[in-house]
């Protein structure tokens, strides 16, 4: 992570802080660690280097389905965070990414 971090800085733009906070490396098997991880490094990212939701964009293109629904779990009800992915294969070079806010309702229908 730190050979990373170190790359990333050497490029010229805005410094990268590596976030220790999170066990590494994470089962990209087990939702329970991803949802762990992911809101771990939120959590930093909001408080400590005082990025707001609506500047953080959960890029799931490439990942196993696995992350996808963490990506997508992690922006539940959290209204300005949105989760995102790029369609790939043939027709995907003029395709967009394709972006998602997870909002739920906070309270179930009467019976």
């Amino acid at each position: 992570i730190q050979l990373f971090s170190d790359l990333l800085n050497r490029n010229g733009g805005p410094p990268v802080q590596v976030h220790k906070g999170v066990k590494c490396p994470v089962d990209f098997e087990s939702l329970e660690e991803l949802l762990e991880s992911l809101s771990g490094t939120l959590r930093f990212v909001n408080d400590k280097l005082r990025i707001s939701d609506d500047q953080i964009v959960i890029d799931v293109t490439g990942g196993q389905k696995t992350t996808s629904i963490a990506g997508a779990l992690a922006t539940i009800n959290r209204r300005e965070l949105i989760f995102q992915y790029m369609p790939t294969g043939a027709n995907s070079v003029s395709i967009k990414p394709k972006a998602y806010q997870a909002i739920t309702k906070t309270s179930l229908p009467s019976v």
